[in-house]
């Protein structure tokens, strides 16, 4: 009798022809596909001996092989892992610490629950819902992660269309009736303002991602009402994209433009760690002092802004536990583990604050956040235009960044 192969044992779990051949590494993410009319659902009407039967004819069920763990997983329909796609391209990844923090907390808690994470990447809205679509049909996923949600988010109606477990991470506007782990990034907002006034900032600029993504619009908004709560009428918000380019490219016409009508900024805010890095050493070249000088102020902490010289004053949120409380609201929704959800009562992290439901009606957990002051802010100078003046050469002896 001919030896059974991979092939046949997986052909027989009902796996496509590119699972059955190990093609994995041209299967764009998709890990095992399997044939979702090949799999007995949770209302097959066959009985037990029927089921049995089935098998037996299956491809690869005579031949002796003796079907794994796993196999006999995908035979019952059981799907012990989560989707999370990331809307950004691979190369981006490593030099993310949120998205590393993100995923060691999300890893840590499924796989307490014997759930593995699928990661994936997605260049545009469209191929991000089209996975979402062939996950869903191919029964790939339990469950998935959203993260970086959008004004009017195209994804978020076609989870709930698609009644695919999913909890968002972002902010109840943009959830509709989806599960979110988020934090206030409005009151976080106004305690950076307030901090930076009580120092003595009146002018002050925050440079930040695309309008579009929910956080950013909210964070944006929250820095005009604040800086006017605080009597703050020289604020100033550059939108821009996240690479450490494109903060040269805007922090250093902006600094110029405002020294030369005499209205230098004292104070900048960046939307995350690397803008805060990439702006760090820019305005360093420059001949400006951080903090004397100018003070910096990083959105997202983590490890290198302690390492920076000088170490960046930070807005702090624990990336890690957000990542482990969507895996936990998720399980939740998944009907697996301990419920966490507030509305049905379930525990919420310490110190986190609790609305009873999203304005979709999505049970909302929300992670606190607090400034962590380090060396690079402080005291505003009495004037630095004269320093910034100086830059003024002519763009061929100019050294870039």
């Amino acid at each position: 009798m001919q030896r059974p192969i991979i092939g046949d044992a997986a052909g027989g779990a009902g796996a496509s022809r590119q699972a059955r051949n190990w093609d994995l590494p041209g299967a764009r993410g998709q890990g095992l596909v399997v044939s979702a009319d090949r799999l007995p659902r949770a209302d097959d009407a066959r009985t037990p001996d029927q089921g049995a039967s089935a098998t037996r004819d299956a491809p690869g069920a005579t031949s002796g092989a003796h079907a794994s763990p796993a196999l006999r997983v995908l035979r019952r329909g059981d799907v012990k892992v989560v989707g999370l796609i990331l809307p950004r391209p691979p190369t981006a990844l490593g030099g993310e610490p949120f998205v590393m923090q993100l995923i060691s907390g999300l890893e840590g808690e499924l796989s307490r629950h014997g759930h593995a994470l699928l990661l994936q990447t997605a260049s545009c809205e469209e191929e991000e819902i089209g996975f979402y679509l062939c996950w869903r049909h191919e029964r790939l996923v339990g469950g998935v992660v959203v993260c970086d949600l959008r004004l009017h988010d195209r994804r978020i109606s076609t989870l709930e269309e698609l009644k695919l477990p999913a909890v968002a991470l972002g902010p109840p506007i943009a959830t509709g009736r989806l599960p979110s782990v988020w934090c206030d990034d409005a009151a976080a907002m106004v305690q950076t303002v307030r901090y930076l006034a009580a120092l003595g900032h009146r002018r002050i600029a925050y440079l930040v991602g695309s309008r579009r993504l929910a956080h950013v619009s909210i964070r944006a908004d929250a820095f005009i009402d604040a800086c006017a709560g605080v009597g703050i009428a020289r604020a100033a918000t550059v939108f821009t994209d996240m690479s450490g380019d494109a903060v040269a490219q805007s922090t250093r016409p902006l600094l110029r433009a405002a020294a030369s009508l005499g209205a230098m900024p004292t104070a900048l805010i960046y939307d995350n760690n690397i803008m805060a890095i990439a702006g760090l050493a820019l305005v360093q070249q420059m001949g400006l002092r951080v903090p004397a000088d100018l003070s910096i102020l990083a959105w997202d902490d983590a490890p290198i802004c302690a390492l920076m010289h000088p170490p960046l004053t930070a807005m702090t949120r624990d990336v890690a536990e957000r990542g482990s409380w969507a895996a936990r609201t998720l399980l939740t929704a998944m009907g697996i583990g301990e419920r966490t959800g507030n509305r049905d009562g379930g525990s919420v992290p310490p110190g986190a604050g609790a609305a009873a439901h999203g304005d979709g009606g999505g049970p909302v957990i929300s992670q606190p956040a607090f400034l962590t002051v380090r060396g690079s802010t402080s005291a505003p100078p009495h004037s630095v235009e004269a320093t910034v003046a100086t830059q003024n050469r002519p763009p061929g002896r100019e050294t870039s960044v």
